[in-house]
């Protein structure tokens, strides 16, 4: 039962949080990229090293984040750019565009400076609707 064995994700949670996401929303979303982590992710070697460098990173990065000016901006960005669009793309059963989502959006968070991040975000999120089929994201 994905709910009860559920680990939350730090982005996830303090977008969540900071934004004020209702709970039955954040829930979906938790089991959506879960299941998107665990069945898909997780079955490559990339995907392994990808998420556990994530989830090496994340806590010091959500403090990061929540300690910066722009951190209402940034989990915008990140909620509506990248995991709102994610889940929407797991319920579309469009696995490709769900992993390339998710995992465009751990390397943004991964290696980029702190300071440049909501630019970032603008930026790639710009580059990622010229380039994705997939022009409406959000139900």
């Amino acid at each position: 039962d994905w709910h009860r064995t559920s680990s939350g994700c730090f982005v996830t949670t303090a977008a969540a949080r900071c934004l004020s996401i209702g709970r039955f929303q954040t829930a979906k979303a938790f089991v959506l990229l879960k299941r998107l982590r665990d069945e898909r992710m997780m079955g490559s070697d990339t995907g392994r090293v990808l998420l556990s460098a994530y989830y090496r990173a994340a806590p010091s990065l959500v403090e990061e984040l929540d300690s910066s000016i722009d951190s209402v901006e940034i989990y915008r960005s990140i909620w509506s750019r990248y995991i709102d669009p994610t889940c929407v793309a797991i319920r579309g059963s469009n696995l490709v565009l769900a992993e390339r989502l998710y995992t465009q959006m751990v390397e943004v968070l991964l290696f980029t400076p702190k300071e440049d991040l909501l630019r970032a975000l603008e930026c790639r999120c710009a580059c990622l609707a010229r380039q994705s089929p997939v022009r409406v994201l959000s139900d």
